[in-house]
């Protein structure tokens, strides 16, 4: 936990013609009876929504003036972070859509509103594939990084067109970037499904991560911002495991390091699927059938053995082994840990490690390379920082 004497913010409420239309300062520092931010807290997590809840004071003026939602629906909160430990440098570290609102008073007979709202990925879950099978849309097959690109573009994305209708189904100023090839194909159809829950299905099975972020680019199509939809493939951040071969500086969690505390992890092969097999078209014996095993988990007793059967007549003969595989990395064992973090000069958030890094986490002795896939700030009134990052197994590790 951090004094923000250390650490600063600064978050500014920005309209859909990216005026800002006022600022709060970022030390829990307001007052009940003159307004001003009391607490916030964002959540920024990869492949995922992410989410923003920012309180005020009810006496701040503002609140009637910019943030009623039949004023300011969509306006944007963009948080500014500045750690005087690393560079002094104020950065941009997350930006959300203000979606919601409630008020609330206290026995006191204080209030206070707070704005609830959505980190820029969801985009990704605010549309269907709404493509009819077999159009070139919905059907695909490449490169994963390239068929999520292309789920993208063609549905949130310019080359998104209209619905059935008229309405236009592009989101402004949002740009697709055209990814690295990850080196593993996939072929499928997924007409009429949720848009992320697709790539979240093809982020698992490449492996990659996929994320939207604001960027300034005055030249750039639609005004001085855009959202950029960015993947890339392992990882989205960088290895800083003990022994990596990209050259960073290891970073290890541990209570021996006294970088974390209130900590809790989870390892579990409750629900773990290891032998998949799919029965795709024909009849009886002739039916085309596909088959997935993770042997490094069968061997392990004998009594590991976890199969299902997914009957699957929709599927061509090619995409018969593609689903088999997904169905096997969706039912991967299931390693998570989640504490606070205490920095230190070793551990600064954003400098030493952001969402995306593989880092070694060890505990009571036990070690595991574990993958950041999120992180929560929060500010509290009292004007205490509290960082929190969330990881997960690569799935990798089980194969």
């Amino acid at each position: 936990m951090t004094y923000t004497g250390e650490v600063s913010y600064r978050l500014d409420l920005v309209d859909h013609d990216d005026n800002v239309v006022t600022t709060f300062a970022g030390f829990g520092y307001g007052t009940p009876n003159r307004g001003g931010l009391h607490s916030f807290s964002y959540r920024k997590r990869l492949n995922s929504s992410g989410a923003i809840a920012v309180r005020i004071w009810g006496e701040d003026q503002r609140i009637e003036e910019f943030l009623r939602l039949d004023i300011g629906f969509d306006y944007r909160w963009r948080i500014y972070r500045t750690d005087p430990l690393w560079d002094n440098k104020e950065r941009k570290d997350f930006v959300a859509f203000h979606r919601g609102e409630e008020d609330d008073q206290f026995n006191s007979g204080e209030f206070l509103y707070t704005s609830f709202g959505t980190g820029l990925n969801d985009f990704i879950y605010s549309e269907g594939i709404d493509w009819y099978s077999g159009s070139p849309q919905s059907s695909k097959s490449g490169d994963i990084a390239t068929v999520a690109y292309e789920f993208v573009n063609e549905n949130i994305g310019p080359a998104a067109g209209n619905d059935s209708d008229g309405r236009p189904r592009v989101r402004p100023r949002l740009v697709a970037l055209y990814p690295a090839l990850c080196g593993k194909s996939w072929t499928g159809g997924r007409a009429y499904l949720q848009l992320g829950d697709v790539l979240e299905e093809l982020a698992e099975l490449a492996p990659g991560d996929f994320l939207i972020k604001e960027e300034d680019n005055p030249s750039g199509p639609g005004g001085a911002y855009q959202f950029y939809w960015s993947w890339k493939s392992p990882r989205w951040g960088k290895d800083r495991t003990i022994g990596n071969t990209e050259g960073n500086k290891p970073l290890v969690f541990s209570a021996d390091h006294r970088n974390i505390q209130d900590y809790k992890s989870n390892y579990s092969h409750l629900d773990e699927i290891n032998v998949v097999t799919v029965v795709g078209q024909g009849v009886g014996e002739s039916r085309r059938r596909a088959m997935a095993a993770r042997d490094s988990t069968l061997s392990r007793s004998p009594w590991a053995r976890r199969a299902v059967v997914r009957d699957l007549k929709s599927a061509t003969d090619d995409e018969l082994q593609f689903r088999a595989d997904e169905h096997l990395v969706a039912g991967s064992p299931k390693q998570k840990m989640k504490f606070d973090l205490r920095q230190d000069v070793n551990t600064r958030y954003g400098r030493d490690w952001d969402i995306g890094d593989l880092v070694h986490v060890v505990h009571k002795e036990r070690q595991a390379k574990m993958k950041i896939i999120g992180v929560t700030v929060t500010l509290q009134k009292e004007g205490y920082e509290k960082i929190t990052p969330e990881f997960i197994t690569e799935w990798s590790q089980f194969a």
